[in-house]
Formats: C-alpha cells, sequence, structure tokens
C-alpha cells in the first residue's frame, strides 16, 4: 500500500492494462449510473462519491487519511519528493499544515485523537538514502521521530494506532545485498522499538488491526519470476510475527496485496492487484484466505470496513496510460463497483477511511493535460 525497482510510487501505483470494454464502464461512472423508476423514467444518476476541493499544489499527491471525527480529518502524501504535506479537514473545509523540512513523503497515518496522531514515511539521509521516519501531532505541533530500521533504505508505508501507547508502524527495508525485508516498530508511549520478522524478501504495504494481539500484515514477496513479486501475509499473536500462506492470485507477473481492513477475527480483508487477472480481494475466514469474486476494477490499493456488511475500497483502473479513480462496496454477500468522479485527464485513490456509514473520505490524486498531480479528496455520504 510493487517491485522489482523497489522504487515506491511505481510499486504502489502500479498499472494493470484494461479492456476496451472496462474502459467504457469507467466513462459511465465517471457520469454517474442512471436507474429507472416505477413508472420508467429515469431517476438522478447515483452520486456516491463527491469531489471536495483541497489545497492547491501543483505536483502533489495525497496517499492516506484517517479520522477522529467528522470534523477532524487527516490526509498525508507528499510534494515531489521534496516535502511530506498534511491536509486537515475542520467539517468545512481542507486546510494544508505546513511540513517542509520535516520529512520528505508521508505515506500513512493514523488518529487516536484530536491532539493524539501519527504520521509515517521517509527522510532522506544525507546520502540520498531513505530512512524510515514517524512525526507526532500532540494538537499544538508535528515532532519529528526517526523509525529504528537496519540496511540503508527503509521506508513506512503503514501506521495502525490501537491506542496512544499501542502504535505499529509497518514498511520495509533493504539491507546491503538489496533485499527487501518487512519493517515493523511498535511505540509503547515513550519510543519506537523495531520488532523482527522471519520473512526475507517480502514487503509490507498495509496493517489490518483487530486487537493488539491480532494484527494482519499484508504486502508482497518474491514469485519465483524475474522481477516479479506474489501476495504476502503475516500475523502478529501478541508475541511475535509469524509468515501466512495468502490465496493465490492467478497468473504471472506481479500480483501484490496493496491494503486490507479488519471487521473480526474471522473477517479480514485483503485487496491488491494481479498483472494479468486484475482486480484481486482475498477474505480470512479464521482459518484460510480465500479469493473472493469482485468486479474488475484494475489495482485496489486500500480498503476499510465499518462492519461484515459494510466494506470500502479504492484504486485505479488504467487504459493505454490513462487511469481512473474506481472504488467498490462490499454489502456482506457481495462486492459492487461504484461510480466514481474522475476529473481531469488522470486521477488515482489511494487511501480511505469510514467515518460513519454516512461519512467516508477517500484521497488520493488527479492530473489534468499538461499539467502535474493535484491532491484529490472525495466524500461519499453512503451508498446509493
Amino acid at each position: 500500500m510493487q517491485k522489482a525497482a523497489l522504487r515506491w510510487w511505481p510499486l504502489r501505483g502500479r498499472r494493470k492494462l484494461l479492456a476496451i470494454g472496462a474502459l467504457a464502464s469507467i466513462s459511465l461512472a465517471a457520469t454517474g449510473w442512471a436507474s429507472a423508476g416505477p413508472n420508467g423514467k429515469a431517476l438522478a444518476p447515483c452520486r456516491v462519491w463527491t469531489v471536495v476541493p483541497t489545497p492547491v499544489l501543483e505536483g502533489a499527491y495525497l496517499e492516506a487519511v484517517d479520522a477522529t471525527a467528522t470534523d477532524d480529518v487527516w490526509a498525508v502524501g507528499e510534494y515531489g519528493g521534496t516535502y511530506g504535506i498534511v491536509d486537515h479537514w475542520d467539517g468545512s473545509s481542507w486546510t494544508m499544515t505546513t511540513q517542509q523540512g520535516i520529512s520528505n513523503s508521508l505515506s500513512a497515518v493514523a488518529a487516536v485523537s484530536p491532539s493524539d496522531v501519527w504520521a509515517g514515511g521517509y527522510k532522506l539521509d544525507r546520502n540520498g538514502h531513505t530512512q524510515a521516519f514517524a512525526e507526532h501531532w500532540d494538537g499544538a505541533s508535528w515532532i519529528p521521530t526517526l523509525i529504528p530500521h537496519p540496511g540503508y533504505d527503509s521506508r513506512v508505508l503503514s501506521v495502525a494506532a490501537l491506542a496512544s501507547t499501542d502504535v505499529w508502524a509497518a514498511g520495509y527495508y533493504l539491507d546491503t545485498q538489496n533485499v527487501g525485508h518487512p519493517l515493523y516498530a511498535h511505540w509503547d508511549g515513550t519510543g519506537w522499538t523495531r520488532v523482527p520478522s522471519p520473512s526475507a524478501g517480502t514487503l509490507i504495504y498495509a496493517l489490518a488491526v483487530v486487537s493488539s494481539t491480532d494484527i494482519w500484515a499484508l504486502g508482497a514477496q518474491p514469485s519465483g519470476e524475474q522481477f516479479a513479486y506474489a501476495p504476502a501475509t503475516e500475523h502478529w499473536d501478541g508475541a511475535s510475527w509469524t509468515p501466512v500462506r495468502p490465496a493465490r492470485i492467478p497468473g504471472g507477473g506481479n500480483r501484490q496485496l496493496l491494503g486490507g481492513t479488519a471487521a473480526a477475527s474471522n473477517d479480514v480483508w485483503a485487496v491488491g492487484y494481479g498483472e494479468y487477472s486484475g482486480t484481486a480481494i482475498e477474505h480470512w475466514d479464521g482459518s484460510h484466505w480465500l479469493l473472493v469474486k469482485a468486479p474488475d476494477r484494475g489495482n485496489l490499493q486500500d480498503a476499510q470496513a465499518l462492519s461484515a456488511s459494510d466494506v470500502w475500497a479504492v484504486g485505479v483502473y488504467t487504459y493505454q496510460g490513462i487511469g481512473r479513480a474506481t472504488s467498490e462496496h462490499w454489502d456482506g454477500t457481495k462486492w459492487t463497483a461504484l461510480p466514481t468522479p474522475n476529473p481531469g485527464h488522470n486521477s488515482i485513490l489511494l487511501g480511505l477511511t469510514p467515518i460513519s456509514p454516512t461519512d467516508i473520505w477517500a484521497v488520493g490524486w488527479n492530473a489534468y493535460p499538461g499539467t502535474n498531480s493535484f491532491p484529490l479528496a472525495l466524500h461519499s455520504s453512503g451508498n446509493c
């Protein structure tokens, strides 16, 4: 929440070529879906998502979002790899918090309270290597901290906060042989402690939390094919991280899990993609990971659950180099593709947070012809 080159954006934003028919369905989604009423006349289009203006900053994008309340929403990202950005929603508008000189990129955010928020990403050292990084909002200012890590390159890609004294940061680090390893660090209220993993080659993109003794890490591991990855999952039982076999995503090439969420110990979701098979959604039923049928909407980047029958996922559907933001919803029985606005020439959704069934945020970026990326925020009052 990727590969061989181990460069961040291509990994997280890796795209799948779509069929022409799929592109047509995206065009419909961009304008909303209309249905017929009892008298046969068309009803107003279903508007699941609404674009909400964010601070204009060309060359920037948002990658993750979290909230403590409807008027306390935090979104993080970066501006051209130069510095991380933090936007805050106060219930009426988005405001950008100055982050220049603290981090170079922020990929994750987790909020415990309005005065207790964590953001994670990386900071460049004097040699140009990335260093796993986290910063904390105490209600007045952002305080930077470095995440302990071995190796020479490391990044935080996911943060999960269970309490002020129980925060996890996850991502990956590269050893001197350029081999990737899971990076886990835990905050106990005083400092960060690195927690080892037995895996080698695995990169962690997302955390799905049930409790302090039941956490899932989702990502990718070497598949055996050259320059290709397969899905990977690991589980924390309160004492150690253990690799768990995920469901096989069909097809060759890159097959990765980029995001996930947990509703219960036997109800965990992981989303991602297969380079040749399209959208990939896996479900943990308490014993096994199983593939779940879903509409092909390309690469799903994040998923979040409000309940067992109310799960949201967002991502990007790409055809001939043009990306279209996409979203899907699980109602307890099936996944359904949702109409999703696509302002500009390119757009992608990378993160979301549901505050309530009628208050959901998604973030990413969009770009118009001849421009660089701009931060993108969508809001939903619930599924139609």
